[in-house]
């Protein structure tokens, strides 16, 4: 999946340097549509990052912080995104990752560069979405450490992954 992303804006692929164009990537929103995420891709423990009540919610912003063990070694590419909800008392359906493809893809978030990670590794992670005038901007920053020592992170916006007009920004920011 991460690949997909990145393969595009390689140097090698022209001779010239598309760093730009590759980090514009790498601050964008993706979605696992064309590769669908399953469960033996995750490094990780799921964590809960927010809950909406949207019987009650009030306001499209979300933010909230989560750390969580790495499960396994392998490589860290990009957050994974999902949710599960309960439309009744007892009825509802989850996108998480599954052997099978959901109506609803996961949201990926992808790390600027890919980190190997190992078993009993921590990571913590904040989250932010704040309404903009077309969609959302995200931010994700994450920080990982092994036996209490930082080895790794980012700190990433969506707001850097397009170019935005000064009019638009000054009609967010009322």
């Amino acid at each position: 999946l991460y690949e997909a992303f990145v393969a595009p804006w390689d140097p090698a692929r022209f001779g010239f340097s598309q760093r730009a164009a590759r980090e514009s990537v790498l601050m964008s929103v993706h979605t696992d549509r064309h590769a669908p995420l399953t469960a033996d891709r995750i490094v990780s423990e799921p964590r809960e990052w927010a809950v909406v009540d949207f019987a009650t919610v009030e306001s499209g912003r979300a933010r909230g912080a989560v750390d969580t063990r790495i499960v396994r070694d392998g490589t860290a590419h990009a957050l994974a995104l999902w949710f599960e909800t309960e439309i009744a008392e007892g009825i509802g359906f989850s996108t998480g990752p599954a052997p099978t493809s959901m109506v609803y893809a996961r949201m990926v978030l992808p790390l600027f560069e890919p980190l190997a990670v190992r078993a009993r590794d921590e990571a913590k992670i904040s989250l932010s979405a704040l309404p903009s005038i077309a969609d959302y901007v995200w931010t994700w920053d994450t920080e990982l450490s092994r036996d209490g020592a930082r080895y790794g992170g980012f700190r990433q916006s969506s707001f850097f992954g397009e170019p935005h007009a000064a009019s638009e920004l000054r009609r967010t920011a009322d």
